[in-house]
Order: C-alpha cells, then sequence, then structure tokens
C-alpha cells in the first residue's frame, strides 16, 4: 500500500510542476517532506526549500521540526557544494548558509512530541515517518561546531565536539540491534535514484581524521585513537595492529584518506 501510494505520488509529480502542485489544497505534510529530500538528492535545492516550506502548510500536522531538518541540511550542502547562483538561496556566500544551516539546525521545540506525532499519524506514507531527523539534527549541530573550532583554532571547543561526536557514534553503532546511523533512513531517493552514502563508517572516518589531527592517544593502551577506531569499525586498510613498532604514520594518513574518499565525508576545510 505504502510503495504503490509512492509510486502514484511520484507519477502525479512528474506531471505537474511544483507551483501547480503546491496549489492543490490537502498537501500531506509527509509528501512535502518526501518531495524536499528527493529534490535534495537531485542538487535541485531551490526545489528542495520550496517543498519543505510547503510542508510548513500542510493540514495533517503542526510540529514541523523534520521540515527544519530538511532545510537545515539544504543550506548546509548549499555552502559546501552549492554554485553561486544557490548560494543566493540562503545568503548569497558560504558563511551566510553556514549560519543559516545553523540556525535550522537549533530548532528543537517540541521534539518529542514531534516524533511521537509522526509515529502515530504517519500511516499511509513510507518515508519521513519516524525519529531519524533528531540523529540528523544532532549530526548538523556536530558538523558545525567542530567546522567552527577549526576555523577558530578552538582546541577546548574541538576537544568537546570531539567527544560530542564519540558519543554519538557509540549510540549508533549497536551491532546487536542493527541501529547503525544511516543518513538515507525515512528518505526516498533523488529521481534516478541518487543517495548520499553517509553512515556510521563515515562518521568513523571523520572521527579518525580529528583524533590524527589532535593527536590524541588512548591513554589506556598508548595508541592512536584514530588507529584503533578505524581497526575497531573495520576501516584500517591494511593496517592490522595499533602498536606502534606494527604500522607506519603515513600509512594510518594514507587510510584515512583513502577511506574518506570511500565513505563521503562531509567536510572539506
Amino acid at each position: 500500500m505504502k510503495k504503490l501510494l509512492y509510486i502514484f505520488i511520484v507519477i502525479f509529480m512528474s506531471c505537474e510542476s511544483f507551483g501547480e502542485l503546491k496549489e492543490q489544497s490537502g498537501i500531506s505534510y509527509y509528501d512535502a517532506v518526501a518531495f524536499g529530500w528527493q529534490a535534495f538528492f537531485d542538487n535541485d535545492y531551490e526545489l528542495a526549500l520550496n517543498w519543505f516550506n510547503t510542508a510548513y502548510e500542510a493540514i495533517d500536522q503542526d510540529l514541523h521540526n523534520s521540515a527544519h531538518v530538511g532545510i537545515a541540511w539544504t543550506y548546509h550542502f548549499i555552502a559546501n557544494y552549492g554554485t553561486e547562483e544557490q548560494l543566493v538561496l540562503c545568503g548569497g556566500g558560504v558563511d551566510e548558509c553556514r549560519n543559516a544551516a545553523f540556525e535550522e539546525f537549533l530548532y528543537d521545540t517540541d521534539e518529542a512530541e514531534a516524533v511521537e506525532s509522526y509515529d502515530e499519524n504517519c500511516i499511509y506514507f513510507e518515508f519521513c515517518c519516524d525519529d531519524c531527523f533528531v540523529n540528523d539534527r544532532g549530526l548538523g549541530l556536530s558538523f558545525h561546531y567542530i567546522k567552527e573550532a577549526i576555523d577558530t583554532d578552538n582546541d577546548i571547543l574541538l576537544s568537546e565536539q570531539i567527544v560530542v561526536l564519540q558519543e554519538f557514534l557509540d549510540s549508533n553503532t549497536i551491532p546487536q540491534v542493527d541501529s547503525d546511523y544511516m543518513f538515507m533512513a525515512g528518505k526516498p531517493t533523488g529521481t534516478l535514484g541518487e543517495t548520499v552514502i553517509w553512515d556510521s563508517n563515515t562518521i568513523a572516518v571523520y572521527l579518525a581524521g580529528l583524533y590524527l589531527r589532535t593527536n590524541q592517544i588512548n591513554e589506556t593502551t598508548d595508541n592512536s585513537k584514530a588507529c584503533e577506531l578505524l581497526l575497531e569499525h573495520e576501516l584500517s586498510c591494511d593496517i592490522t595492529s595499533c602498536e606502534d613498532a606494527d604500522y607506519y604514520y603515513h600509512d594510518l594518513i594514507q587510510c584515512i584518506e583513502q577511506q574518506s574518499l570511500e565513505n563521503q565525508v562531509p567536510f572539506s576545510e
């Protein structure tokens, strides 16, 4: 039933412009957010923002937390990957777009109530129906604070946010219950199946790079935290032991660079 409904929606969308579809009364919140993510993965950020903003006008949901998160990630991607024309959508420059994303990521009004409401009311829809926006928001905030700490050489903030990101990774990496974080959870793909390959491995590689950048050592084992994290997540390339005598520092750097490319690590500095 859900898949059939979504297929109908996609077919209908392909026959109508955004403006024509928006004017149709009774647009569902969940449809609007789903269309927003589809446009997002199509790299059509203007259309994505139009749909996420349209979700505020929906008749079936008063809690718009997941739409705020969609807008935040759209601004975030514009800041990092957008064209000059797309940068205009959130202020005209990279810093303006990052700040706009940050403001949206901060929105947490009635978050618990939103999770409960989506779970209860999103009955006939396949996408944007659960609490995945909570993790998406938390990850977005971590990325923002870490980038800010690096740009301002704020070692204290960077250390604090590395701890926060490690806690996020730990809470979203529980193999026994298959709870690894996936950015695509609850979202449709782009029109041609486009996705963003962000998951717990992406976070682990990004975090390993931060551990290496700050030269962090595990006080218990006296080994590199970066190496141990990659080894724990089976991302250590040809490194099989983190004892100093068992690998070269250059090998660790190369491994992080290789895994960053393969796992779409989000920030290019």
